[in-house]
């Protein structure tokens, strides 16, 4: 799956400077009580009673803001069935235990740390996406009725993308496409009785027939 379909330097600042911030912002801003203008508004209603509690609060607090960053991090991946939600802890495991570190971080170094640190891991996984999965060959086949070759893209530039074929009802005279969704090239085929399958990107070399 894309990490995105914009410019990699857009890819850059959402994954590395802007998402950092502001979810190190919402999520562990707040784990000091000094900072947490919420429980200071609730401790004024409460006239006093749940700044003398804090510390057995805390650690419900904790979790929960961890249990909440994990979470939010499922739209990343497209699936509805019962079995998706029911695995989900182990799917944003890495965001959970990454949410325990960050917060940790956040007591004991500052809250500018956790940023710093939340942006170096960003930039791992996005450097990950680029050096190991983009232009990964996934399949390529040649003979004399065809010609095709699929390519894993870590990122894609929508701009550059295009789709061009010539068909009838049974057969394709030619296929010319880049930086599209494989689900998409499939369903231009209108093929039946096809699976959910996961979504790639693909890119098809001009005067290439399929």
């Amino acid at each position: 799956m894309p990490l995105d379909d914009s410019h990699l330097i857009v890819i850059f600042l959402l994954m590395v400077v802007i998402a950092p911030i502001i979810e190190e912002f919402i999520f562990r801003f707040p784990l000091k009580y000094k900072r947490n203008y919420l429980a200071k508004f609730i401790n004024f209603l409460s006239k006093g009673r749940l700044k003398k509690r804090w510390g057995s609060f805390f650690k419900y607090f904790l979790y929960l803001s961890v249990i909440v960053f994990g979470m939010i991090h499922l739209p990343n991946y497209n699936n509805s069935e019962t079995l998706f939600f029911i695995i989900s802890p182990i799917l944003v495991g890495s965001q959970l235990i990454g949410g325990i570190f960050l917060s940790y971080t956040r007591i004991k170094l500052g809250f500018a740390w956790s940023i710093l640190q939340h942006s170096t891991f960003n930039l791992i996984i996005l450097l990950f996406g680029i050096f190991i999965s983009h232009n990964q060959i996934i399949t390529e086949e040649s003979n004399e009725d065809f010609s095709v070759k699929i390519i894993e893209q870590a990122f894609v530039d929508k701009n550059k993308a295009y789709y061009k074929s010539k068909s009838n009802k049974d057969t394709i005279f030619y296929i010319e496409a880049n930086d599209i969704s494989l689900s998409s090239f499939i369903d231009s085929l209108k093929l039946k009785d096809l699976h959910h399958f996961e979504d790639k990107c693909v890119a098809f070399p001009k005067n290439k027939t399929v």
